[in-house]
């Protein structure tokens, strides 16, 4: 019974968090301005080697993608617009300002912006940074030395992706990471689900404070050394049920995941 309650109370308390965080960041209490069609158009593009990016979004969606050169497109609040600098094959991105007064029920929570990069498919970055703040970021194919992502309230999605390095911190949103080499790397959410399926690394540290965390193994189970706790949840390794701790040697990779309320299941 105790851990019903707390489990509501904290519900409420991360979705009056969000409320308030879009509403707030994307222009303040009296909501979101619906100029966004969907369409956006190219507003930088650059022939020359990329080795570094630096993302600082405030209220727009990203998606990162791999292709023939670099490009970026834009679609949404021409207030939003974000500042584009590429010098010595480092590309900053930074979005400052925030979207009209003007509230619309219907278009309550949504991100009116979207940010679309291209970069070569061949592109091996040394350092790839992001800090977002109202809105949802995807990384396709990126491959970099090492990756920072910051985010505080959105979705990230990160696929096929290839880093030596790996941090990933989220305030408030659900984190998936699939098909990915993330090398020696933490990941820390405050308050949503954790996905990582398929991906390959060498030691990996994952803390969730409320929310589940499910780990998809690439490689064979008995080749991990794995340690599970939760305080307040379930832990499940194999298909099996362990009660809220459990823990295996191996001679490979080392994965350990600790959740303050949640489930954790490795498979």
């Amino acid at each position: 019974m105790k851990r019903t309650i707390y489990l509501v109370l904290i519900t409420l308390a991360t979705i009056a968090c969000i409320v308030g965080g879009m509403l707030y960041h994307s222009g303040g209490f009296s909501g979101l301005k619906p100029d966004f069609s969907g369409k956006t158009e190219t507003i930088f593009q650059e022939s020359g080697a990329v080795s570094e990016i630096r993302l600082d979004s405030e209220v727009m969606d990203v998606k990162f993608y791999t292709g023939d050169s670099l490009e970026i497109a834009y679609g949404g609040n021409e207030k939003l617009k974000p500042e584009i600098t590429f010098e010595n094959g480092v590309l900053s991105i930074t979005q400052r300002g925030k979207a009209g007064r003007t509230f619309n029920i219907f278009n309550f929570g949504k991100t009116q912006s979207k940010l679309l990069v291209t970069i070569p498919a061949d592109a091996k970055l040394q350092k790839f940074t992001s800090q977002i703040d109202v809105c949802d970021l995807e990384i396709n194919a990126m491959s970099a030395a090492e990756a920072g992502i910051h985010a505080n309230v959105g979705d990230v999605d990160v696929r096929n992706a290839v880093f030596e390095k790996t941090e990933i911190t989220a305030n408030t949103g659900d984190l998936d990471v699939e098909d990915s080499a993330l090398g020696s790397g933490t990941i820390q959410v405050n308050t949503g689900n954790i996905d990582i399926n398929y991906c390959s690394f060498n030691e990996l540290h994952v803390t969730n404070d409320v929310g589940d965390t499910d780990v998809r193994l690439r490689e064979a189970a008995d080749t991990y050394t794995i340690n599970l706790a939760a305080d307040i949840g379930d832990v499940e390794a194999f298909g099996r049920d362990s009660g809220r701790n459990y823990s295996q040697e191996g001679s490979g990779p080392v994965l350990t995941v600790k959740t303050n309320i949640g489930d954790i299941e490795v498979k």
